[in-house]
């Protein structure tokens, strides 16, 4: 017996002995790190917060109050206190969960279920454009209650962007609202929010001359001196704005095919045809001076030294270069290069295998694009003339449209299901593409300078009618105004002004119509800019 409780002792003084040379404890004996002891050498004794694998059972069983109340005859145990309920008020909840707590349930079903739509509607390539001219007052009403709400704070959880929020905090809403989708591959814009275009300014019907037969060809263009030429069979007529007539001029040609202001608006180039026999037609230009009221030289084509081509040539499109330096035209798939002083033939080359259709010059003159009845568009850079790349058509093309701020950006227009086409020059790549649920055709394309809108032309068939729609987008996939034109309605042309402020149209019936296209509104208005007479824009609140 004696030499039992000596073991023990002995026992007791070696775990002590351990202990002191920091030696790791087992069983009931805790190791308190250095930073735990006491300046004089005594060991503090400090609380923790989980239970050593030998506490008894009694204490974790018996209530927090006998806890804190109970002490333990042995030095060397520690001291059990239950941790206090964290109150509700600064609970942030589990770091893996979110808190949920004042969050609208209801709210986040719609957000769930608002985008569950069907395959067909998900399609972002397609537009109705129909079903979005007819619901564009709808759209904007709904727009005006959204923001009226979200500026109010009726509905806080309206402009909750996640279903579960990391934060307590009240959710308040955005100034200004949220804007609404736009499509990947979308231009610079400053799209309106509200309908704009109202009826016509100015409607002022041209004299007919001549009865408008299926072989007469009637074409206008507008200046940037807001004067515009119409010609009538193989008259050229020049009116100002308010439909009076300045001057007025006759070829002996059978019929005029194209005409073109100058930037500076004082010359007028056109392109004239008539018939040599039967079948071959021989076309001509002629250089018309306003003020002069004269012609000042004309040429023939090219193409009348080449016997090979028994048809001939049409002169279909004409375009002026940078500071109306030189006269492009495109006829029988050749693009020629003309001096407009004298009218000298610069340069000619064969780009297309049948007639080209449209020519149309980059903002910045760094780029030309021709279409013809080969289904080709094909670009070149300028003034080199070097082809860059060539994009196929299902069906010839002739609308184009370049943006006027974003370099290098150009739409096309399709020949089959209206289908518009975004194309980056630089890349040589397209960037977005989108096509109409009605067989129909682009027949125009304008881009406004001020704000980065594209006015579209489409004409679409129903039954044996074909009807007309011209539709304001901000983006492929997004029409935020219309024309209010007649369904019957049959455009031939459509430009904007020098100042971008107004649309001219004419019509079938041999009508212009002169249309703002910004309305009243005073925040387009308002914006301080000077006209020169090339119609360049020195201020562009495109954003």
């Amino acid at each position: 017996m004696k030499k039992m409780n000596r073991f023990l002792l002995d026992l007791q003084n070696l775990d002590w002995q351990i202990q002191d040379n920091e030696t790791p404890l087992r069983g009931d004996y805790p190791r308190f790190r250095r930073t735990e002891l006491l300046t004089d050498g005594a060991k503090s004794v400090i609380p923790r917060k989980w239970l050593l694998s030998s506490t008894p059972h009694e204490a974790i069983s018996e209530g927090p109050e006998k806890r804190d109340a109970q002490k333990f005859q042995y030095s060397n145990c520690i001291k059990i206190k239950a941790c206090p309920l964290i109150s509700k008020q600064i609970y942030s909840g589990d770091r893996f969960l979110p808190c949920r707590r004042g969050y609208s349930f209801e709210m986040a079903r719609y957000l769930l279920k608002k985008d569950d739509t069907t395959d067909e509607e998900e399609d972002t390539h397609v537009i109705d454009v129909c079903e979005q001219v007819d619901s564009l007052d709808v759209t904007y009403r709904r727009k005006a209650l959204r923001a009226i709400m979200m500026e109010r704070a009726i509905m806080p959880e309206l402009n909750q962007d996640k279903i579960l929020r990391f934060s307590g905090s009240i959710v308040r809403p955005r100034d200004p609202p949220r804007p609404e989708y736009e499509t990947k591959g979308s231009w610079k814009c400053a799209p309106r929010k509200w309908t704009l275009i109202g009826s016509a300014e100015k409607m002022l019907s041209m004299p007919d001359q001549f009865p408008l037969r299926s072989d007469n060809i009637r074409v206008v263009d507008w200046s940037c001196n807001d004067m515009f030429a119409v010609t009538d069979c193989n008259h050229l007529n020049i009116f100002d704005k308010n439909g009076e007539k300045l001057s007025s001029y006759k070829t002996n040609f059978n019929k005029i095919i194209n005409v073109k202001w100058s930037s500076d608006g004082n010359k007028l180039i056109m392109a004239v045809s008539t018939s040599v026999g039967f079948v071959r037609n021989v076309s001509m230009l002629m250089l018309y001076d306003l003020k002069k009221k004269k012609i000042l030289w004309n040429v023939d084509c090219s193409c009348i030294l080449d016997l090979t081509r028994k048809e001939g040539c049409i002169i279909r499109c004409i375009c002026w270069s940078a500071h109306d330096r030189q006269i492009v035209t495109g006829c029988a798939g050749k693009i020629s290069i003309y001096e407009p002083n004298t009218g000298k033939l610069l340069h000619s080359t064969y780009e297309h295998t049948s007639d080209i259709l449209t020519l149309s010059f980059s903002p910045n003159f760094k780029h030309l694009i021709s279409t013809g009845q080969d289904k080709i568009a094909r670009m070149f850079t300028w003034p080199e003339l070097t082809p860059c790349f060539d994009i196929k058509f299902f069906k010839p093309v002739k609308a184009i449209a370049w943006h006027p701020k974003v370099p290098g950006l150009v739409c096309i227009g399709g020949n089959k299901s209206g289908s518009l086409s975004l194309w980056n020059v630089n890349k040589c790549a397209m960037t977005a593409y989108v096509s109409t649920k009605f067989n129909g055709r682009v027949e125009n394309l304008v881009w406004n300078k001020l704000s980065g809108e594209l006015v579209v032309h489409w004409t679409y068939m129903e039954g044996d009618n074909r009807y007309a729609i011209v539709a304001v987008l901000a983006s492929l996939n997004r029409i935020v105004d219309v024309l209010p034109l007649g369904k019957e309605t049959q455009l031939s042309f459509l430009k904007f002004n020098a100042a971008h402020e107004q649309l001219i149209t004419f019509c079938s019936s041999n009508v212009c119509s002169i249309w703002n296209f910004f309305g009243n509104d005073k925040s387009f208005k308002g914006h301080r800019f000077t006209r020169r007479k090339q119609g360049v824009m020195i201020h562009n609140p495109i954003r």
